[in-house]
């Protein structure tokens, strides 16, 4: 049992503590109204709201970010993309806003790093990048 006043601190923080690790039911441990991710892993849509707001209005505080999509520059051809089919992939890049969301095959951002839209080696080196270009077809060395 836990001795404390409601709002103390102790008590918050035990509160905290216990709904981490699984120790309390769902109903003592509400979700932040603040959430952005859902961390629902979501294959057929973006699994952040504000992430498909931001691509439906072609970012409108971002001038350079539109350009960038524009020409080509998107999360298809990412070295940190990860497709889970033909429209939507995991975003999977450490210095993205964007880590860990799913996102859309033609959403950018401003961590994109061009590698193409075949293969992906999750690599910022580019002596790792996959030259292949999605071909089937095999190099003769």
């Amino acid at each position: 049992m836990i001795c404390a006043q409601k709002g103390d601190l102790a008590l918050e923080n035990a509160r905290k503590t216990f709904c981490f690790l699984g120790k309390v039911g769902r109903s003592l441990c509400p979700r932040p109204e603040s959430s952005m991710n859902s961390n629902v892993i979501a294959t057929d849509r973006f699994s952040n709201p504000a992430s498909l707001a931001t691509y439906r209005q072609q970012w409108p505080d971002a001038p350079q970010l539109r350009e960038q999509y524009l020409l080509g520059d998107q999360c298809g051809g990412c070295s940190f993309y990860a497709p889970f089919n033909t429209d939507f992939g995991l975003c999977c890049n450490p210095r993205s806003q964007h880590q860990l969301e799913t996102v859309g095959e033609h959403f950018t951002c401003a961590n994109f790093l061009r590698e193409g839209w075949g293969p992906h080696s999750f690599s910022d080196d580019p002596a790792s990048h996959c030259r292949c270009g999605g071909s089937d077809a095999v190099e003769d060395r």
